[in-house]
C-alpha cells in the first residue's frame, strides 16, 4: 500500500513537471509566432498596403481594423447582448471602409 502510494505520488509529481514544462514551451512558441505574424503584418503586408493606397488611407485603415478587433475581443468576453453589438459595429466599420475609399489619401 504504501509503495502504491509512493508511486501515485511519483507520477503526480512527473506529470506536475511536464505540464509546467508544457507550459512553458506553448507560452514560448505562441510569443514567437506572435512576433513572426507582427513581422509579416507591419513590415511586409504594411509596405504593401501603403504603396498601393498611401500612408494616409493605409495607416487610418490599419487603425479603424485594430479598433475594431479591440471592441470585438472585448464583446466576446462578455455574454449576452454581445451578438447585437458586434453586429451594429461590424455595420459601423463596412459604413466608414466605403466612406474611405472614395476618399483617396
Amino acid at each position: 500500500s504504501s509503495r502504491r502510494a509512493a508511486h501515485n505520488s511519483q507520477a503526480g509529481l512527473a506529470a506536475l513537471v511536464a505540464s509546467a514544462v508544457a507550459c512553458v514551451v506553448l507560452q514560448a512558441g505562441l510569443g514567437f509566432a506572435a512576433g513572426a505574424m507582427l513581422w509579416v503584418a507591419w513590415l511586409e503586408l504594411g509596405k504593401d498596403a501603403i504603396e498601393a493606397c498611401g500612408a494616409t488611407t493605409a495607416m487610418s485603415i490599419a487603425v479603424v481594423a485594430g479598433a475594431i478587433m479591440w471592441q470585438a475581443h472585448d464583446l466576446f468576453d462578455e455574454e449576452g447582448e454581445s451578438r447585437d453589438q458586434l453586429v451594429r459595429l461590424w455595420a459601423a466599420a463596412r459604413a466608414l471602409m466605403a466612406g474611405n475609399s472614395t476618399g483617396g489619401n
